[in-house]
């Protein structure tokens, strides 16, 4: 790492992590001299707040895997998905109750969520579709809630930025996990999401540009180039096969299969328990 980039690197961590520590938004502006020129360098600026993270006591709980349909990937001008933590403390089992002042301009996405049951290290692999699947124990459905704090929203955005910024900061609500994963078509699954009980689309995970399995395998691969990898526990979220949707305080929304049951996930109009 040159000594320009290393320089970025540390001063987008700072400038990151203390916006997340104060939840402030970002107002438009915004320093170019900041932004990640490479890929490796977002993911070096991602993986350094990871470190950071875990020094204060926050463990990863997961990872998060975005961009993965065609037309996500059009939309964003990239031919690759993108990939980011997801702590621990961001992850709660359905129904659950979100205090409004935690988040700005919360989008709500139904997605797929797999449970890891064993280490995926480097050594183990390659990684493929079906060593992937023995590595996988759970399925389960998720309401995944996106806030950049508006970062996406600046003239000035790349999707270098978006990866550094952890690939869209994400609160997961899991709904109930099966086991029984031969008996799910994982690449087929229909995704019903109601908001305050209206019916407002239905998404499939036919959608993705791969099997389940292959995404987990490229997740697990990615991380072992970074020399990290997925363990026992983590739980992968999958992407969006559909359009997010935008809540508002004391909206509630759920998404539903007959097979994997509901994750339902409210916008508290008053604090509540996290």
């Amino acid at each position: 790492m040159g000594m320009v980039e290393e320089v970025r690197v540390h001063r987008l961590v700072e400038h990151l992590l203390a916006g997340r520590a104060d939840g402030t938004a970002f107002d438009g502006t915004w320093d170019d001299s900041l932004t990640p020129q490479t890929m490796a360098e977002a993911y070096r600026v991602q993986d350094t707040i990871v470190r950071r993270m875990r020094h204060r006591g926050t463990e990863p709980g997961g990872w998060r895997i975005a961009l993965t349909t065609d037309a996500q990937q059009k939309q964003h001008g990239v031919v690759h998905p993108v990939v980011g933590p997801v702590w621990d403390r961001d992850l709660h089992a359905s129904p659950f109750g979100l205090p409004v002042g935690d988040t700005h301009n919360p989008l709500a996405a139904a997605e797929l969520a797999l449970r890891i049951k064993q280490p995926m290290a480097a050594e183990d692999g390659p990684w493929n579709r079906e060593s992937a699947a023995a590595a996988i124990d759970a399925a389960a459905l998720a309401v995944v809630i996106y806030d950049d704090r508006n970062i996406s929203g600046l003239a000035a955005y790349t999707i270098g930025l978006g990866i550094a910024d952890l690939a869209g900061s994400a609160v997961g609500i899991l709904g109930p996990e099966t086991a029984d994963l031969d008996a799910l078509e994982l690449d087929g699954l229909e995704l019903h999401t109601t908001l305050d009980g209206r019916d407002v689309g239905v998404a499939s995970t036919s959608t993705y540009l791969a099997h389940p399995y292959e995404i987990v395998s490229w997740v697990a691969t990615h991380l072992n180039v970074r020399r990290r990898q997925l363990e026992p526990g983590d739980v992968v979220l999958l992407g969006s096969p559909g359009e997010p949707f935008p809540l508002g305080p004391g909206d509630r929304i759920a998404v539903a299969n007959d097979a994997l049951g509901v994750a339902e996930l409210a916008l508290e109009v008053q604090p509540g328990a996290a």
